[in-house]
């Protein structure tokens, strides 16, 4: 049944959404939201492919010993760590949010050993592989959040 508002009803109906309005809430929401999280994730994925960290530095060289003994196909031109030979560990990210913060995570049981660099030499924690760059954070906000929030606001979500 479609109900006929009256525009008083319409501007008290708004009015209410942006008294209600939580931002926190509604970050969280939008991170959560099926569709968003699925980008977010896969955002995360596309660095660590790239051999990228969180914070946008390139991961660890690969040391001579996993040069040697990898497949040359597993090694990307830059010889950075890229985890492509990990596709467990990237095909299970997940991205969660709550009120305060974003994670990004590896269901992945031994994602903390495919972390670990081969070779003696440099590993990588997990807080350092799963997040986003400044420019994904930015691009998150931009694409993701604040769209989100302006259909929350107009009672779209």
């Amino acid at each position: 049944m479609v109900v006929n508002q009256t525009p008083m009803a319409t501007i008290d109906t708004r009015l209410k959404l942006i008294l209600d309005f939580n931002p926190r809430k509604a970050t969280r929401d939008a991170i959560n939201w099926g569709p968003n999280t699925d980008i977010i994730e896969d955002m995360n994925k596309a660095q660590l492919l790239d051999g990228k960290k969180a914070n946008g530095e390139d991961m660890p060289k690969y040391e001579q010993f996993t040069l040697k003994n990898k497949p040359s196909q597993f090694i990307p031109s830059n010889k950075s760590y890229s985890l492509k030979d990990k596709g467990k560990l990237h095909n299970l990210i997940i991205a969660t949010a709550n009120m305060s913060s974003l994670s990004i995570t590896s269901t992945d049981s031994d994602k903390n050993e495919k972390l670990q660099h081969n070779g003696p030499g440099e590993s990588v924690k997990e807080e350092e592989a799963f997040g986003l760059t400044e420019e994904n954070r930015d691009l998150m906000n931009k694409k993701l959040i604040i769209p989100f929030m302006h259909r929350r606001l107009r009672g779209e979500v």
